[in-house]
């Protein structure tokens, strides 16, 4: 009853918050009720839309630029995909369809975004009560178990990534990590078989769906070494333990095609951390704690040297490591010039994975943390309590690990928060049940019961009054300008037009309006990267030439220019497109620059004015139809035939004729002529006709 209070609690607090925010991008979409998914959640919610409309994403995409000879499950881990679509197919079928006169202005299904919003909502909220359980394995009272699940529940570095507004891999695999934990010391506590298969297929789903479990299990590996190193002993049923969880390791790296494309089983954790810590558990050395690490030493290097000789992994994961390298080099502060960092750290850091400040701190960790820490300092002041700690370190070691290593990882990356979130709301109620059993063995047996009580209470209350005052910041957001640009893009039907547009734009178009996208934000592939930096320093660093040179290779139609994040001011924001180019000097025959600042008069831009209700849309996009050299020359040649066939009595010939030529070139003079000759009124945007099936009769 109380794991279903926990989860329950989670969700209601999460739905809470997440309607509210709703609410806001409502207010600042100018009154629209569409939930806009932004950025690579905009991806994943296509791609599960396909899945609950029956479509297969099995194969590779036509609408990713470059990609489509790539399975889609080798660029991307498509879990959440399938888990969303499915998840919707079985609530019609048991609950029937929706009504089917939605309003589709802005999408296909709004029934199934609000849906996807719950279903992922309430599939995170489960981890509240795994908390609960894992608490009582650890042998905490109910109550103080439940003051931890609670925690989670409200706590601002839990509920602030995962609230269902956006869709997030770790939404959906931190259930399964954690469902890990909880595995391992349930099946160590009392082994059984088939906790021991559940502990593998919870580690197996945490490989199969994110990325992110490699940097857990690495860490989690390097505090068992430390454990062994320090003289800790090694069981039975612990060397079991861990040899499951590397069998579906690499388990994971052989048959999940992202893994196996990326390089998984050549990584550090599948050929060092994970062998090296197994060696150590089986290794029958002396107890001689030097002894130890002399083995460690030298298996170390063995292992380190056989991964540097035959591994193939650094090349779609060194853009991370150059991102860390920089943040370590500059104390974790983004210099203002440009030119001190390599564009794979300028792309990286970026609000995504931003550095941590103080405010920013204060708002995740308002209590608990600080709490946790002073209680952990408290418990050293008398001979019992050092003893008590001392006593139930085992029990505490690997949260109280957990907890400090990925609080410092969120000083470097933010989004560790996340993680640090779950082992603070598991650690705070263990020591406070050390404390508890520190007082109890005195005088005051339930003076001690009431005030741990009274603390996991004031944690749980204070945390979640900081949870209800805490808003987003969506500054950097044109939820107006963004929604009216999708709606005009749907109403003109551009479905397999290709677009190039700035990576935060490109997944919102590519998920609503069905268009081909060039740039995107599934940064794991060097592909990707490199077109990305391409675009950027050609935009922002190149000429017109460079552009439509760039433009030709990938057969762009349309180009949606991003004004918001030009950033033509000073000093340069250090978030801003022009950064990430090292455009610090920006050029006045620079693309970027003649596309916002002269929009209308240029040779292979054509400048494609909004619907005049819809005309706010330029306050932070221009769309350009892209006239290369060649499609003016045979648009020049169209015309002229137009003409000359309607002057020659075959007037079906010269509208096609026309139609060709102002479809190729809509800011050539000529076509413009020919249109009007051969139709007798005046062309509509040239948008309306990139579709064959919104053409004219010809």
């Amino acid at each position: 009853m109380l794991v279903v209070l926990a989860i329950g609690l989670a969700f209601g607090v999460r739905t809470y918050i997440c309607n509210r925010e709703l609410d806001r991008v409502r207010e600042l979409s100018g009154g629209v009720d569409f939930p806009q998914f932004m950025g690579e959640s905009a991806i994943m919610y296509g791609y599960a839309s396909q899945v609950a409309r029956g479509e297969s994403i099995a194969g590779s995409d036509k609408n990713l630029a470059k990609m489509e000879d790539v399975p889609l499950a080798a660029q991307m881990f498509l879990g959440l995909e399938y888990f969303l679509g499915w998840g919707y197919r079985l609530k019609n079928a048991i609950f029937g369809s929706p009504a089917t006169d939605m309003n589709t202005t802005y999408e296909d299904n709004p029934d199934f975004s609000r849906w996807v919003m719950y279903q992922i909502r309430l599939w995170i909220s489960l981890v509240a009560g795994m908390i609960f359980l894992l608490l009582l394995i650890l042998r905490v009272p109910w109550y103080l178990a439940f003051s931890g699940a609670a925690l989670y529940a409200v706590s601002p570095a839990a509920i602030a990534r995962y609230t269902g507004q956006d869709l997030l891999r770790g939404e959906f695999c931190m259930p399964f990590i954690v469902l890990a934990v909880l595995m391992f010391f349930w099946t160590h506590h009392q082994p059984r078989p088939y906790k021991f298969i559940l502990l593998g297929l919870a580690v197996f789903c945490s490989f199969a769906f994110w990325d992110a479990p490699q940097m857990f299990f690495t860490a989690w590996c390097g505090i068992e070494l430390l454990r062994i190193l320090a003289g800790g002993g090694v069981n039975q049923k612990r060397r079991h333990l861990w040899l499951v969880a590397y069998i579906a390791m690499a388990l994971a790296a052989v048959l999940v095609p992202y893994h196996r494309y990326h390089m998984l089983l050549a990584s550090p954790l599948v050929m060092v951390v994970m062998p090296l810590m197994l060696i150590m558990m089986f290794l029958v050395y002396p107890r001689n704690l030097v002894a130890k690490w002399r083995y460690a030493i030298v298996i170390f290097f063995g292992l380190f040297l056989l991964w540097r000789t035959v591994s193939v992994y650094g090349e779609n994961y060194g853009h991370f490591m150059s991102l860390m390298a920089a943040k370590l080099r500059f104390m974790n502060v983004k210099p203002s010039d440009p030119a001190l960092l390599d564009f794979d750290a300028r792309i990286l850091w970026t609000p995504v994975m931003h550095s941590a400040n103080w405010p920013m701190t204060k708002a995740f960790y308002p209590f608990a943390l600080p709490f946790a820490t002073a209680l952990g300092a408290f418990m050293m002041l008398t001979r019992r309590m050092r003893r008590t700690f001392c006593y139930h370190l085992p029990l505490i070691y690997p949260f109280l690990m957990f907890t400090i290593g990925f609080f410092v990882l969120y000083v470097l990356i933010v989004r560790a928060h996340v993680f640090c979130a779950v082992f603070l709301c598991i650690l705070l109620p263990v020591l406070l049940d050390c404390l508890r059993r520190t007082w109890k063995g005195g005088r005051g047996g339930m003076t001690a019961t009431v005030i741990v009580i009274l603390l996991a209470l004031s944690a749980v209350l204070y945390e979640g009054a900081t949870s209800y005052k805490l808003k987003r910041d969506y500054s950097e957001g044109y939820f107006k300008e963004t929604a009216a640009l999708i709606k005009w893009f749907r109403s003109e039907d551009v479905g397999g037009v290709t677009v190039l547009a700035d990576m935060e734009v490109s997944p919102v178009l590519k998920a609503y309006c069905g268009m081909k996208i060039i740039n995107q934000p599934q940064f794991e592939l060097k592909i990707v990267r490199d077109t990305v930096e391409e675009y950027l320093m050609t935009m922002f660093n190149g000429t017109l030439k460079d552009m439509t040179d760039f433009c030709d290779r990938h057969q762009v139609q349309l180009l949606v220019f991003d004004r918001g994040r030009s950033d033509f001011q000073l000093p340069m924001h250090i978030y801003s497109n022009r950064y990430m180019a090292a455009a610090e000097k920006l050029k006045r025959n620079a693309p970027a620059w003649l596309l916002a600042k002269k929009p209308g008069q240029l040779k292979n831009f054509h400048l494609i004015n909004p619907p005049r209700d819809l005309a706010y849309i330029n306050n932070s996009y221009f769309v350009f139809k892209y006239v290369s050299d060649a499609a003016r020359e045979q648009a020049l040649k169209s015309a002229t035939l137009s003409e000359y066939f309607l002057k020659s009595g075959k007037p079906d010939l010269a509208r096609k004729l026309a139609l060709a030529a102002y479809v190729q070139a809509p800011n050539l003079k000529q076509t413009y002529i020919a249109w009007f000759n051969a139709f007798g009124t005046v062309p509509g945007d040239c948008l309306k006709y990139l579709n064959d099936k919104k053409r004219p009769k010809e």
